[in-house]
């Protein structure tokens, strides 16, 4: 897979601490002083690092050499060809503060500088979660998602075979999992066929999808909201397996044969993926959008909207290496690939690449990214990867006999992890850790 080259001049500091004292000379009021206008602004912070940006404006023909001091010490000095670009300090101790300020120079002399820029860097997040496992249902009991609401209002959809059913659905009131019966529209018939999907966008605002039928809880009774095959025999239409949304009125749906529908508030349309590969995970943040396909063959895709219409962003070399799913925070677009996770910028159309050691043995197909120093990884047999914002931590507390989500999913909110999907010889399971 090819890497997205960056369009900005991004400079790597090599830490050798000079001491200002001594450094900078004072400039000389007879000579030419040229008019700058000069901005140092943060544009990322992890743990031991900082992402910085020096905008340079005025007399922009020229070469300009340019210096960084933290804490009043410098760490790098370059020169700048252009107008800006991005400093990355990787020297940083968690949780601390630093001040940063930027320097124009002509040798030792200082031409012109920007104002203090303050970091604070983030603490690291606990790996360490305490899981409980439930079962529901008898064989071949399976579930295929799950959305938190919050810690006492979880749902979890598929297909439960128990006394009194089936059931389609799973709900955590803060005591016990209720089995429930949600109603679904197959061409006029109403029954409680499986779930697939689940899009939560409040406790009275979820949609689910049984692959044709969406049907929506409004905190009071479920309704029937779309279908979204035109026939028994459409020739169009792949079985919804995901669904994202900024909300109601910018929501999408992805599934098999490239199908994607996209509803507007008022209308659904279908839209033209540009693929037939079977699509299974969507994220998004505003306008930008991405899907992640994959069929049982090995092709792989990964799509984009950009400007109204679907554009392949890369199509992995399969078997060499594969992309298995996607989640968005803040900028950032995180996707798994078979070796580590690619992290993709859309707005300066920049992308790097970490290595995670223990990922290429075991297929992790779902992420959860609740910041950039809390992720969370699930693979199909149970075990799970955990990024605190310096390590990644792996642990098989769930990776136990017969546990199978290679049909499941996997939500993560503040302290509680929810994994889904079946034993191969008994009914559904979700797993639930709680960091303490």
């Amino acid at each position: 897979m090819k890497l997205l080259n960056s369009s900005l001049l991004i400079t790597y500091v090599i830490f050798t601490v000079l001491s200002l004292s001594g450094c900078f000379d004072e400039p000389n009021g007879e000579s030419y002083k040229p008019d700058y206008d000069i901005f140092l602004s943060v544009e990322e912070v992890s743990c031991l690092s900082a992402s910085l940006r020096l905008t340079v404006l005025g007399d922009s023909a020229g070469l300009k050499e340019y210096s960084i001091t933290r804490n009043n010490v410098e760490i790098c000095r370059d020169s700048l060809y252009g107008n800006d670009t991005l400093i990355i300090d990787a020297g940083l101790e968690v949780n601390s503060s630093y001040s940063y300020r930027a320097y124009i120079l002509t040798g030792n002399t200082v031409i012109d500088s920007s104002d203090e820029v303050l970091v604070h860097t983030l603490s690291t997040t606990s790996h360490d979660f305490v899981w409980e496992i439930d079962t529901l249902g008898g064989n071949p009991s399976t579930l295929h998602d799950v959305a938190i609401i919050d810690e006492n209002d979880i749902w979890a959809v598929g297909d439960i075979r128990a006394a009194g059913g089936p059931y389609n659905a799973a709900h955590w009131n803060g005591e016990k999992w209720e089995l429930i019966k949600i109603p679904v529209d197959d061409f006029g018939s109403i029954g409680t066929y499986p779930l697939r999907t689940i899009c939560a966008f409040s406790k009275d605002e979820i949609y689910f999808n049984a692959g044709a039928a969406l049907v929506k809880w409004d905190g009071n009774s479920f309704s029937q909201e779309a279908f979204f095959m035109a026939s028994i025999d459409d020739p169009y239409y792949g079985p919804i397996n995901s669904m994202w949304g900024n909300s109601i009125r910018d929501f999408y749906s992805v599934g098999d044969k490239g199908y994607i529908v996209h509803y507007n508030g008022t209308t659904w349309k279908r839209m033209n993926s540009g693929t037939d590969i079977d699509l299974r995970d969507i994220s998004g943040i505003g306008e930008h959008v991405f899907v992640v396909g994959r069929n049982y063959s090995g092709e792989n895709i990964v799509i984009e909207l950009r400007n109204g219409q679907w554009e392949t962003l890369f199509q992995p070399d399969y078997p060499k290496e594969k992309i298995t799913a996607v989640d968005v925070y803040d900028e950032i677009v995180y996707f798994i690939t078979d070796s580590g996770i690619l992290k993709y910028n859309p707005k300066k159309n920049q992308s790097s690449f970490d290595e995670v050691l223990g990922i290429k043995n075991w297929l992790y197909r779902y992420i959860d990214v609740q910041n950039i120093n809390d992720i969370f990884l699930l693979s199909g047999d149970g075990r799970t990867l955990h990024f605190n914002g310096v390590s990644w931590h792996e642990s098989k507390q769930i990776d136990l006999p017969d546990i199978v989500f290679y049909l499941g999913n996997l939500g993560f909110k503040n302290d509680l992890v929810i994994a889904v999907g079946s034993l191969s010889h008994g009914g559904a399971i979700i797993a639930k850790g709680r960091r303490y």
